[in-house]
């Protein structure tokens, strides 16, 4: 939906202005401005569907937005509910959800986080860490704590997918973006992040005893080697979180690289099985050889500094209370104690929710129904290829082989946990049962590597109301809260459904061959010389088409224009899904149904701020223009509504876009 933006299924969490179209911008005025006056659908299709609900809309305090179609607050009180009541039950099997879940409930409400101090483990660590004289030991020592407290460590090396392999892991080095909770990429803008990060490291050390002077010297000397990782990448790299995708190394050329790293001790220490260290998936070389570079007996003060920020903000809510220099980061719990667990169970072990609430709230009629729904779009989609004659029919042939052998994850395919996997856990208190389960799920996702991926990957919780495409896997997952009321109900009609959910599939079923996923082939592997040379020209070309339709049509306040090469994935699986379910509806009634179901499942009012931080920062569209600008450019929208020139929604025949036509 991507507004958007056995225990594996439990725990295994792994993983850009051009010319001028002819034609003046048209100014989409965002919903807040509107007013009441009354509006036709061949001019603002959104504001027509919408209006009246905008109009009675009123702001909450301090609020960014105040209606959204997605707004997820009544699952969430669901969820509560079902904590609550679990917590108060009896008679629970050891290591099944509800057992869990009523001793982190019970266990949260009785630690007393303001006064139980840090605990002695973890104070002993902070201890140890400082104490290590080399870098070999605090190499062995920082892939330890990596792997027993789940936390990243200093060469930012763990177990993930394999972008280049067919549904397996592989280690890799992934981009240092952060030094404890600064982001390197602020460095685009200012120094800023600099100061963040020599200010925080000199506060953890001081916790453990250094003087303020020692300690804002080390956290400068951080600040310099974290300058070093920035410039290392560019930023270029830092704008852009997904690309450019690793590149697969053989061992003898990481170990070129790594040569202040014992790296066969080290991935030991990671309580990893050597056998799958022959190969590894490398971000960037350069910030590789600047971590290897860093690792230097002169540096081994920040290094610690930065090992023990980066454990201290992970626990946070365990030390922060507990030492006197970092006080003024701890937060008081203000709220009700059994509502705050109910949050902190939500936010850390939402996994262990899933199984319960799909066995509340989901069921095989919805399931059957659903299913029967994405047949229809999937059937829709490949006529849609097969009607692109652009493509040469090698490229058609394998499009098609990805689309058929597209994998749907829904509530059914959730799996309770052995219990027999968290008998490790220890229920001591919530900062035991908290470090153990963490552990657990370090471990679960580091098996990944003996074993090919499970394609039934759970990507979201399923009380979540989302979905999503995973290119690598070429599965989508539909959570059972976006199966639900307003989105999808077997007593809705047909079309309402297809118009909401429906319209959601069919966008996530894009992603497969938006311009970002199309790069990954039929078997989840990415890989750009898949598609014939002229149709990556013919691709190019379209997306070129495509960034300047939203960026020459859309404008926000009169001045802003949508980013069409920021949005261009977003806008591509927006315009598939809904040229993959336009002509499922035989009537106009029914046409006019979905339409005006689409339109409402993008209701939402923002602040003017939300909306322009959105327009600048965002791979989505403002919701209103999701909804008009890609109606506009559907024939079957112009035939429903008898949209003519001169017309709000109207767009020229020569300047409309298609994926596919």
């Amino acid at each position: 939906m991507s507004k958007h933006k056995g225990l594996a299924a439990l725990l295994a969490v792994a993983f850009l202005l051009t010319g001028c179209s002819g034609r003046p911008a048209t100014e989409q005025i965002p919903p807040e401005e509107t007013g009441t006056a009354p509006v036709r659908a061949q001019d603002d299709f959104y504001r027509y569907v919408n209006g009246e609900t905008l109009a009675s809309a009123e702001f909450e305090y301090a609020g960014g937005s105040n209606i959204d179609t997605l707004d997820s607050s009544a699952v969430i009180e669901e969820v509560h509910r079902m904590i609550e009541e679990i917590a108060a039950g009896s008679g629970y099997q050891v290591g099944t959800e509800e057992y869990i879940i009523q001793h982190l409930f019970n266990s949260y409400v009785e630690y007393d986080f303001e006064n139980a101090g840090v605990p002695e483990e973890l104070d002993q660590l902070f201890h140890e860490i400082d104490e290590v004289a080399t870098i070999e030991e605090f190499l062995l020592l920082d892939a330890r704590i990596s792997s027993e407290y789940d936390i990243p460590n200093t060469l930012n090396l763990k177990v993930g997918v394999n972008y280049h392999g067919q549904y397996d892991a592989v280690l890799q080095f992934e981009l240092v973006r952060e030094i404890i909770d600064a982001d390197l990429g602020g460095l685009s803008e200012s120094y800023d992040t600099l100061d963040s990060i020599r200010d925080k490291a000199s506060r953890y050390i001081q916790a453990i005893g250094y003087e303020e002077e020692e300690a804002d010297n080390i956290g400068t000397e951080l600040a310099y080697n974290a300058l070093d990782l920035y410039n290392a990448v560019g930023a270029q790299q830092f704008q852009d979180y997904q690309a450019p995708y690793f590149q697969l190394y053989t061992r003898e050329q990481v170990d070129e690289i790594l040569t202040n790293v014992d790296l066969d001790s080290y991935i030991t220490a990671l309580n990893i099985d050597l056998q799958y260290a022959d190969e590894f998936g490398v971000y960037n070389e350069a910030q590789l050889q600047a971590l290897n570079d860093m690792l230097i007996e002169e540096n081994l003060p920040a290094l610690k500094a930065w090992a023990i920020g980066r454990l201290m903000y992970a626990y946070s809510d365990f030390v922060y209370f507990g030492y006197a220099p970092l006080h003024e980061w701890a937060t008081p719990n203000y709220q009700d104690i059994e509502e705050n667990a109910d949050y902190e169970i939500i936010k850390n072990f939402g996994m262990l929710l899933d199984p319960i609430y799909v066995e509340r709230y989901y069921d095989y009629e919805t399931d059957d129904e659903l299913r029967g729904m994405i047949e229809d779009i999937r059937n829709q989609y490949s006529i849609l290829i097969n009607q692109a004659t652009w493509l040469t029919e090698e490229t058609r042939q394998g499009l098609l082989v990805k689309l058929y052998d597209m994998m749907v994850v829904t509530g059914m395919d959730v799996e309770r946990i052995d219990p027999e996997r968290t008998m490790s856990l220890d229920y001591t208190n919530y900062f035991t049962l908290y470090r153990s389960i963490h552990t657990l799920i370090r471990k679960t996702n580091d098996e990944q590597l003996e074993a090919p991926l499970n394609r039934r990957f759970l990507g979201m919780r399923m009380f979540e109301v989302n979905a999503c495409y995973i290119p690598n896997l070429n599965a989508i997952n539909i959570t059972v809260a976006s199966a639900s009321e307003p989105f999808f109900s077997v007593d809705q009609d047909y079309y309402v459904n297809l118009g909401m959910l429906g319209a959601i599939v069919g966008h996530e079923m894009g992603h497969a061959f938006d311009s970002n996923c199309i790069l990954y082939d039929f078997a989840g592997v990415y890989n750009p010389d898949w598609l014939a040379p002229e149709d990556l020209d013919a691709l190019n070309a379209r997306n070129e088409q495509a960034i300047r339709y939203f960026e020459d049509n859309f404008v926000v306040f009169g001045i802003y224009h949508v980013d069409g090469a920021q949005t261009l994935g977003e806008n591509y699986a927006d315009l598939g899904g809904l040229e993959s379910i336009v002509n499922i509806p035989e009537t106009n009634e029914q046409r006019q149904i979905m339409f005006e179901a689409y339109a409402r499942s993008w209701c939402s009012k923002i602040v003017d701020e939300v909306l322009i931080n959105q327009i600048a920062d965002d791979v989505h569209s403002p919701d209103f223009i999701r909804v008009n600008a890609l109606l506009s450019t559907l024939d079957a929208f112009y035939e429903t509504y008898d949209v003519q020139e001169g017309d709000g929604m109207y767009i020229p025949p020569e300047n409309r876009i298609s994926r596919w036509y």
